[in-house]
């Protein structure tokens, strides 16, 4: 579903999947700011699969995983 300003308002942390959702977010709720974070903590996008082949969408999944994985161990300690 769609990114709303409520959405941002609730939110304790935010991560996106790219620069430009990060931009997006900052221009819809520009206090949103300090708690806004790429998914990829090196910054690296990650690429829509839309349309790809099945391989990228299961890399692209796997990826997620990961990275989500991640995060979270990152958030809990």
């Amino acid at each position: 579903r769609a990114l709303t300003p409520a959405m941002l308002a609730e939110a304790d942390i935010i991560l996106a999947m790219s620069a430009s959702h990060v931009a997006a977010i900052i221009a819809m709720d520009p206090s949103a700011a300090d708690r806004v974070y790429m998914l990829d903590p090196t910054g690296a996008d990650i690429p829509d699969p839309l349309g790809a082949s099945q391989a990228v969408y299961d890399q692209t999944a796997a990826r997620l995983h990961a990275l989500i994985r991640r995060r979270m161990a990152d958030l809990l300690g």
